[in-house]
């Protein structure tokens, strides 16, 4: 079968339309054809996202979540980020270093529940920091987290807008989450030095390991599919180029989107990958 025809496409468990419960949501996916699924492994904010917390979660709800995602092809579990003091960059080497402890139990879940990859952002420094020391403390991140990675048998997988070198000259289950939102952001400040976001598709070749998918309109990201500017048939085209064979994750907040835009979403994503694999 030609791998084109592989990528799966998800969904991140947010808020679907009047759906509250994570598994609630994770049967809709299910039941409306999406054969990725994705979500938080940390508390989030009321009334913007369900989450599983991985901290306080029961064995009985840890089982009760593994049962819940059996039936998709891939699952990918988000860390937790900066929002929550997670900082992998930070001067602060007891914070650095305490949050890549946190990270341990999402790796821990994902190795439990059978999901490949784990993401994590960089995190910002709450102080003023040169670059360099903001790149050091990073790839020290990258390098510890790898190890814990291995062990767990997972991909730690980083939602990075920049410093890209680091994660693709590390050795070790590490790889890139792709959210092309956020790389085009302020004017494609994230693909800028690569010429267009293909161009860093194509720099990042294989490290790619995950992909959230929303528009963006110069304004705003987390749009619905044809809201914004993105051109996801060029998009597509350069992840199949790579050989990029995983999932496709929907990130798509409750407002101001609806279920009825995931579903839209799911079509248009599955339009353009039969357009791919049709034979010219």
């Amino acid at each position: 079968m030609d791998h084109r025809q592989k990528m799966t496409i998800g969904g991140m468990v947010w808020r679907t339309g009047e759906l509250l419960g994570l598994e609630e949501q994770i049967a809709w996916f299910a039941q409306n054809g999406f054969t990725g699924i994705g979500f938080h492994t940390g508390p989030c904010l009321t009334g913007a996202w369900a989450a599983f917390d991985v901290r306080t979660a029961s064995q009985a709800q840890r089982h009760s979540l593994k049962e819940a995602v059996q039936g998709f092809d891939e699952v990918s579990l988000h860390g937790e980020f900066d929002l929550y003091d997670v900082c992998l960059c930070t001067p602060n080497e007891l914070v650095r270093r305490a949050s890549v402890e946190t990270l341990s139990a999402s790796l821990e879940l994902a190795a439990e529940i059978g999901a490949p990859t784990v993401t994590t952002h960089m995190g910002q420094t709450r102080v003023p920091a040169p670059h360099s020391l903001v790149r050091a403390q990073f790839a020290r991140s990258v390098a510890e987290l790898a190890e814990m990675a291995a062990r767990a048998g997972v991909t730690i997988a980083f939602e990075l807008t920049g410093d890209y070198d680091l994660v693709c000259s590390a050795p070790g289950p590490v790889g890139i989450t792709l959210d092309v939102g956020h790389v085009a952001a302020d004017g494609g400040a994230g693909y800028r030095d690569f010429g267009s976001l293909g161009g860093l598709v194509r720099y990042l070749r294989r490290r790619i390991v995950h992909v959230h998918v929303h528009d963006y309109d110069g304004y705003r990201d987390h749009l619905p599919l044809g809201a914004g500017r993105l051109d996801f048939r060029k998009i597509v085209g350069a992840l199949c180029e790579v050989g990029y064979t995983g999932m496709l994750c929907l990130e798509l907040p409750p407002t101001p989107t609806t279920p009825a835009d995931y579903l839209a979403a799911k079509a248009m994503l599955q339009d353009i990958l039969a357009e791919r694999a049709a034979p010219a």
